[in-house]
């Protein structure tokens, strides 16, 4: 990552050591951030494209399968002027110092990729915090090629460790570049053994074994998700939210972390991004998305630029060497994610030169809401529009008119749809911003853009038309938190919380939803499992369950508890209901700001409960209820047949069966000891969980549920 020709670097070196760099700190330079500094540096969140830049990447990339999340990262995160230490005048800080904000601000300002080099041994034998013998492999420590200065990996990582740990980002994941200059695999083991302490949820808690359990790596991969990459919300409810990568994994597999191969928790680099190293000057924006001649556009291999291709190393010398800036904006138009130098989510911070930072960092990478936007005028801007004039984003109320943005169903910008003219369809009628989810043809659906290479296909859809659309992108159950929703028919005022307690949703006799206390007694709207084939006898589509609260979900066998998707659903649901209030499977239980279909449980009665604060894995007990247990506990696995479900016919007596052995729920493949053909699994409905209990004959068996990442969250780790 040192970014500069050797000989180059070298004369540059002593150009800035001896002459100006001595006479003249740079302006940059920052002492490390202090709790007088905390009430401004917190403030970072809230400017602009720090703001956006965590929406675009934390929610609007949510369900995007994580390798192709467009991010934003920092190059040579660690190499920035606020380490200062001095020992002797030429290595008070970094010379050729990339950043001018500590990881901490990096963090705030919305970066999410952090490329750091990790040293030890005689290269850093003049280096402050490395080794001082140059016979001697000695600490571990981060540096910068060349440099006489470096930074202790506490330095670093608390930092990181403390932005990990704050309440504020449970729902972030960070993915590090770690570039290895290690001489021995001695420093590696001593190296990761403090770098877990920081990567844990527990941290800064020394009373705990710190492990680095936030990191979700290969065997993760293999065993939950079978190759298939996660989205960053299923990371998330795993409890899993940071990724590392490193050039050469196989240097780590006499090392561990925690008790656990390093090379089954490292990925290697190309594993999540081809980084790309064009030539400056020879990179063309969209829609060409290509360098160096290549006829292929490079925007859908989900290439990574970074290093010298952004705003080089420090403002002084650049121009006198003639570096040349790669164009953010094409590039993030592009598809592309970008690791940038000077991360600058600030306008009003500039360089000795004038240079402005944030023009050349985080304001061209953001490609969604338009400078300035959201911003919610009057209280009452909820829902967004691609405006025509700028083809960038804007909050609008909710029940302004506007034409329709739809995406073509199962379409991706990372597949072979991404050149379909018809990726994009907009509707010729408009509306309301909820009337979306009945106005998109058959085959398409109302959706946004997820990445700078799918808005710039729907703007230059609208480019010269007055036809500013809706796109699916809303905050309007919790100001500020923005996601993709799903179709809802509530009442007017609805859904309200009313006395602070409704969180489950029901219909009311109009049809129209409400929402409501989870305790309640109603029916539940029972959706059937199977499809029918046009024509001929067919199981009705809709059913009512016996009355119950809306967690006790007894849908029929061949049903699941359900919410319609569309109006005409809805219209066939009432059909049924004959106007009496019954459940639909939407709540915001797990998250006050989405409202999104329940998982089915069977707790017993005074379940979940957490007994001694130590209970995190569900089991199916002898009548056929779930407890949450320890989960050290020794049980045999529920292994359910994959791509198999109960239909209206009955369930399939091998639909489940067990894992020859008993074990702990752990982490550690247990999807290999299922057999060929079936997978570690939860019930879905309680027709799948009566055929569990009688394939389980009485044993107690372990369910894929868990809440080990977030107490209270329960999920299944992997697809269900």
């Amino acid at each position: 990552m040192s970014g500069v020709p050797t000989g180059l670097r070298a004369a540059l070196s002593f150009l800035v050591v001896a002459g100006w760099l001595a006479c003249h700190p740079p302006q940059e330079q920052e002492v490390e951030t202090s709790a007088v500094e905390s009430v401004s540096q917190a403030s970072y969140r809230d400017l602009w494209a720090a703001r956006v830049a965590r929406i675009q990447q934390s929610l609007l990339q949510a369900d995007v399968p994580l390798p192709h999340v467009q991010r934003i990262g920092s190059h040579n995160s660690h190499v920035t002027t606020t380490y200062t230490n001095c020992r002797f005048l030429w290595d008070c800080y970094y010379a050729r110092a990339n950043q001018h904000r500590g990881i901490d601000v990096q963090l705030l300002s919305g970066v999410r990729n952090l490329a750091i080099d990790a040293w030890s041994g005689p290269d850093t034998y003049w280096a402050k915090a490395c080794s001082n013998d140059s016979d001697d492999d000695g600490a571990p420590c981060f540096h910068h090629e060349g440099e006489r200065f470096s930074t202790s990996v506490d330095d670093v990582m608390k930092h990181i460790g403390k932005w990990l740990t704050a309440p504020e980002n449970q729902d972030e994941v960070l993915v590090i570049w770690l570039e290895d200059n290690f001489h021995s695999h001695d420093s590696r083991a001593w190296f990761l053994d403090d770098f877990a302490r920081y990567v844990d949820k527990d941290y800064p808690d020394t009373t705990k074994s710190l492990t680095g359990d936030l990191i979700f790596g290969p065997s993760h991969l293999a065993t939950y998700f079978h190759g298939q990459w996660p989205t960053p919300r299923q990371l998330v409810a795993m409890g899993k939210r940071v990724i590392v990568s490193v050039k050469n994994r196989q240097n780590y597999t006499t090392v561990s972390i925690g008790g656990v191969k390093a090379s089954e928790l490292l990925f290697n680099e190309s594993d999540i991004d081809q980084p790309g190293w064009p030539k400056n000057g020879e990179f063309t924006g969209y829609p060409s998305c290509s360098y160096s001649g290549r006829s292929t556009p490079m925007g859908l291999r989900w290439t990574e630029f970074s290093e010298l291709k952004i705003t080089d190393h420090f403002e002084l010398p650049q121009r006198v060497l003639g570096w040349k800036e790669l164009d953010v904006a094409g590039a993030v138009a592009c598809g592309f994610s970008v690791t940038l130098d000077h991360v600058e989510a600030d306008p009003d911070r500039t360089a000795q030169n004038d240079y402005r930072y944030y023009d050349s960092t985080m304001k061209p990478a953001v490609w969604s809401f338009y400078e300035g936007e959201p911003n919610d005028t009057s209280g009452n801007e909820d829902c967004a529009e691609v405006m025509a004039s700028v083809g960038r984003w804007n909050d609008l109320s909710c029940e302004a008119v506007r034409k329709y943005a739809c995406k073509k169903n199962l379409a991706t910008s990372y597949g072979p749809d991404a050149y379909d003219p018809s990726f994009w369809f907009v509707t010729g009628t408009s509306g309301k911003w909820s009337g979306g989810f009945t106005a998109c043809p058959e085959g398409y659906s109302f959706l946004p853009p997820v990445n700078g290479w799918e808005a710039k296909k729907l703007a230059n859809v609208i480019s010269g038309t007055s036809n500013s659309v809706w796109i699916n992108f809303t905050d309007r159950y919790q100001e500020g938190t923005w996601g993709v929703d799903r179709y809802a028919n509530w009442s007017a005022g609805e859904p309200n919380n009313a006395g602070g307690n409704e969180r489950c949703a029901e219909t009311l006799p109009n049809g129209a939803w409400n929402d409501t206390a989870c305790s309640d007694l109603r029916r539940h709207a029972c959706k059937r499992v199977e499809s029918c084939a046009s024509g001929g006898a067919c199981p009705q589509k809709w059913v009512l369950s016996q009355e119950g609260s809306w967690w006790w979900q007894n849908c029929p066998v061949g049903y699941t508890f359900a919410a319609p998707e569309t109006a005409t659903e809805n219209a066939e649901l009432l059909a049924v209901t004959g106007g009496a209030r019954v459940w639909v499977n939407r709540s915001n239980f797990q998250d006050a700001s989405r409202w999104e279909p329940g998982t089915y449980t069977a707790w017993d009665t005074t379940e979940p409960n957490n007994y001694n604060g130590n209970e995190h894995c569900a089991s199916m007990v002898s009548n056929g209820s779930w407890w949450d247990e320890a989960c050290s506990l020794s049980r045999r696995l529920a292994c359910r047949k994959s791509n198999m479900v109960c239909t209206t016919a009955g369930c399939p007596e091998d639909l489940w069966t067990l894992s020859s052995v008993s074990r702990a729920w752990g982490v550690s493949a247990p999807q290999a000891e299922c057999p060929q053909g079936y997978a570690f699994k939860a019930p879905r409905n309680d027709a799948e969980n009566t055929a569990l209990k009688k394939a389980a004959a009485g044993q107690q068996v372990w369910l894929n549920f868990t809440d080990q990442g977030n107490e209270g969250a329960w999920s299944s780790w992997g697809p269900n």
